[in-house]
């Protein structure tokens, strides 16, 4: 599915842990959260919040861009390595992935 500015839910896998080849969701929930979870795991969920006062910065950006940067800030944070479920806070000035993306028919 072609990624459009109305996308919340994307899939895509991080071909940079060669140890691990899942399929991975992110789903942006508008001024709140940007989620990243592995679709073979209730176990690994990471919520990463948007700080209130970073709402207006990212209410300019698109979804695909904050979930590249939460993707990015999840890789520099490894957090693809561990097991569990967290909730971080957003850091917006994080490296932004460039991999595969995809758009996803998930609500």
């Amino acid at each position: 599915m072609e990624i459009s500015g109305k996308n919340s839910s994307f899939s895509f896998r991080i071909p940079e842990n060669e140890f691990d080849d899942s399929v991975y969701v992110a789903h942006y929930s508008r001024d709140l959260y940007v989620l990243l979870s592995r679709m073979d795991s209730e176990a690994m969920v990471v919520a990463f919040e948007i700080p209130r006062v970073k709402l207006a910065r990212s209410r300019r950006l698109s979804s695909e861009a904050l979930v590249r940067t939460a993707i990015g800030q999840g890789i520099r944070d490894g957090v693809f390595e561990s097991a569990g479920s967290s909730w971080r806070e957003f850091d917006l000035d994080s490296p932004t992935w460039t991999g595969d993306l995809l758009a996803s028919d998930l609500p």
